[in-house]
């Protein structure tokens, strides 16, 4: 926390100096900032990873927050050069409990998205699609990518803590996306 502190302290002194809410840096430092708060949650729950925690119980529209999420990506998709769709379900998709946790959750599978498909070789489509849905009552969320997928010999370990198949990965993103899930009462 103490990294993120000192990136918050910053953002909100530099964030006073600017001023005008048009202005581009404004914007960025605004995101710097909620991102930084954002961060800051998550740790906490990566401390509190091995206890299980509560759900929250908080209405949290899905449509909303894949849109949120696709917006936060969306520039550094296009820089390298994936295209990003997005299949909302019609009318409100909500649900109960963290929003932080679930939107956690959002941005790990789409992280690995992009692991997946930013290797692709020239000319290969590179196409992540945020999907969500309702299927027989339930709320489903999917994030699916051109990449190459899961290696059969990965599949049974690919949600363990400290398995990673990124050269600087630390093992965590599936794990705590799958125990935010299963707190929630849901399946990935």
């Amino acid at each position: 926390n103490n990294p993120l502190a000192t990136i918050l302290s910053w953002a909100e002194r530099l964030s006073q100096r600017v001023t005008g809410d048009d202005d581009p840096m404004k914007r960025g430092l605004d995101v710097i900032l909620s991102e930084s708060e954002r961060a800051a949650r998550i740790v906490r729950n990566l401390l509190t990873f091995a206890r299980k925690g509560s759900a929250g119980a908080e209405a949290v529209e899905l449509n909303d927050m894949a849109q949120r999420t696709a917006r936060l990506v969306s520039y550094e998709l296009q820089l390298r050069g994936i295209t990003l769709m997005e299949e909302s379900a019609p009318g409100p998709l909500p649900v109960r409990g963290n929003r932080d946790e679930l939107h956690q959750v959002l941005l790990n599978l789409v992280t690995n998205a992009v692991y997946a498909v930013r290797e692709l070789p020239v000319g290969s489509p590179r196409r992540i699609t945020l999907v969500t849905a309702r299927e027989g009552g339930l709320a489903v969320v999917r994030v699916r990518d051109t990449g190459p997928g899961v290696p059969a010999a990965n599949r049974e370990t690919v949600f363990a803590p400290n398995f990673s198949t990124k050269k600087k990965g630390s093992g965590l993103g599936l794990a705590i996306a799958r125990r935010i899930v299963e707190d929630h009462g849901g399946e990935i």
